[in-house]
């Protein structure tokens, strides 16, 4: 993007320290992107009111996968921007020390195999860039399937009989999830079969509800290869 939309001047690539941090940024002296768009910058499918094929004014997915990548390993992404004049995106990582580094070739690979045997898990999410994280992440542990609509998952909850289900609260549209839920806990199988919430409500009171309605756990989005493990630890009781 960088490139795309700097027709003059340079972009540059520069890597840094700042403290316990690592950080990465990627500048440009390009067109720049105008305040009112840049607070949506990171969200997927949006196009401002200059958007065009070859404006900066919209983004795709691009970015949001980004965002969640650098998330997922424990950074964060920022971006400045003055139109005209061009933009800076940095991503900021912690360090590792170097006793961690140093461990590293030796160390287990951490992986949400905590379970002893090789248990079978549904995995309902319609975010497709999402799917593909928990797949690299869940696919050595368990015998994995995934859909992304409701129609889709109670049929292969049907005849796949899963140990355990990640479910996204909001699947097609808002709480399609919760109700998903009280289908599968209708049925002899899923009744007492471990149900993890998947959810962006992040809130101490959203916690409680997934609780209260009769959750065995719950993974809040973005998240990481530990919060996944302890929520999976959690609703298996391992």
């Amino acid at each position: 993007n960088a490139i795309k939309f700097t027709r003059r001047g340079n972009v540059t690539l520069s890597l840094m320290e700042s403290g316990p941090n690592v950080l990465i940024r990627v500048s440009d002296t390009g067109q720049g992107i105008s305040p009112a768009f840049l607070p949506l910058i990171f969200d997927a499918f949006v196009r401002g009111a200059d958007g065009g094929e070859n404006s900066p004014e919209g983004s795709g997915l691009g970015l949001a996968i980004t965002k969640q990548i650098v998330e997922l390993m424990g950074g964060r992404i920022e971006v400045t921007s003055e139109p005209g004049r061009g933009t800076s995106f940095t991503m900021q990582f912690p360090k590792a020390h170097q006793d961690e580094v140093e461990a590293q070739p030796d160390a287990p690979r951490q992986t949400p195999a905590v379970l002893g045997r090789r248990r079978k898990m549904l995995v309902v999410e319609d975010y497709q860039n999402i799917r593909t994280i928990l797949k690299v992440m869940l696919e050595e542990s368990f015998e994995l399937r995934m859909e992304s609509t409701v129609a889709a998952a109670l049929e292969t909850a049907a005849e796949f009989k899963a140990d355990v289900v990640l479910l996204d609260i909001n699947i097609e549209e808002k709480d399609s999830g919760i109700r998903l839920f009280y289908k599968l806990r209708s049925t002899e199988h899923y009744s007492g079969t471990p149900i993890v919430a998947f959810t962006a409500y992040a809130m101490p009171e959203d916690q409680e509800r997934f609780a209260d309605l009769g959750f065995d756990a719950c993974l809040v989005k973005p998240f990481t290869r530990q919060s996944l493990e302890a929520a999976l630890r959690e609703a298996l009781k391992d």
